[in-house]
C-alpha cells in the first residue's frame, strides 16, 4: 500500500500549482510526455509557472499594495 502524502499549500502556492498544471496539460495534449519525459517536462512546467507568476507581480500592481 502506497503512504499517503499531506499537503498544505499557501494560496499563492496553489497559484503556480495551477499554472503549472495548465502548462504540463499542453505538453500532455501535444503527446510529449512519456515515462522517460515527464519528470523533466514536471519541472520545466514548474519552472515556467514560477517564472510567469514573478512577472505577472513585477509587472502588475494590485489595490492592496497600494496601501
Amino acid at each position: 500500500m502506497e503512504d499517503k502524502a499531506y499537503l498544505k499549500l499557501h494560496p499563492s502556492e496553489m497559484v503556480v500549482v495551477r499554472a503549472a498544471a495548465q502548462v504540463f496539460s499542453g505538453y500532455a495534449a501535444a503527446g510529449q510526455v512519456t515515462d522517460e519525459t515527464e519528470q523533466d517536462l514536471v519541472e520545466r512546467s514548474v519552472d515556467i509557472a514560477i517564472r510567469m507568476t514573478a512577472l505577472v507581480d513585477a509587472r502588475v500592481q494590485c489595490q492592496d499594495e497600494l496601501m
